[in-house]
């Protein structure tokens, strides 16, 4: 089974990919919620870095792969205990912790890819308010977007017609040679000239 994975957060988007070997009981739960949809906020004890709420929601899991001063990019699972349950992402320097005093958190997934957008992502949260997050398997979003692609191709498109073929689609009569080269000559030739040749092929559009 893949570990990589496609984040949306607000308005960037980025790879990521589970940490499988270093915590596989947290990767294992967070996977079985895939695609994963909550609201990032911001954090409030511990430094630069935004997070999802999730109550006293039991992933049964233990500590595994645990740290209080993730990297930038590092997304925790605090599993509960002392404090509520939470999915923690590092966008710079931050101690993990919260008024009850320090935490720790499963280091489970990396983002790979995009890592100048994380303070970018940080600071919306701060000073917008709630941002939507939107973890999913990469087969899945590239899956996701092969689709929209198909049916964006697949819509007819308008095409700006040309003086023949107008002459062509007003009358339910095939247009005859002549009519179609006389509508062509009206657009390329001067007036008195295409008088000239109307009247010497005696054609009437």
């Amino acid at each position: 089974m893949t570990n990589q994975l496609k984040i949306t957060a607000g308005a960037y988007r980025v790879d990521a990919r589970f940490e499988s070997d270093a915590a596989p009981d947290t990767a294992a739960a967070i996977r079985k919620l895939l695609p994963y949809r909550g609201q990032l906020v911001h954090v409030r004890w511990n430094g630069e870095g935004v997070g999802v709420s999730l109550g006293d929601n039991d992933f049964g899991v233990g500590y595994e792969n645990h740290t209080s001063h993730p990297a930038p990019g590092h997304m925790l699972l605090y599993p509960g205990g002392i404090s509520e349950t939470e999915i923690i992402l590092a966008y710079g320097g931050l101690d993990f912790s919260s008024k009850i005093g320090q935490l720790a958190g499963n280091h489970f997934l990396t983002i790979t890819s995009n890592h100048e957008d994380l303070p970018k992502l940080g600071n919306d949260v701060l000073w917008k308010g709630a941002q939507d997050l939107l973890i999913e398997a990469a087969y899945r979003a590239l899956a996701g977007q092969a689709t929209r692609c198909a049916f964006a191709s697949s819509r007819p498109r308008r095409v700006r017609s040309s003086s023949a073929t107008r002459v062509a689609s007003s009358s339910h009569a095939p247009a005859t040679p002549f009519q179609i080269m006389a509508s062509i000559w009206s657009v390329v030739a001067p007036k008195s000239r295409w008088i000239d040749v109307q009247t010497r092929l005696g054609v009437v559009l």
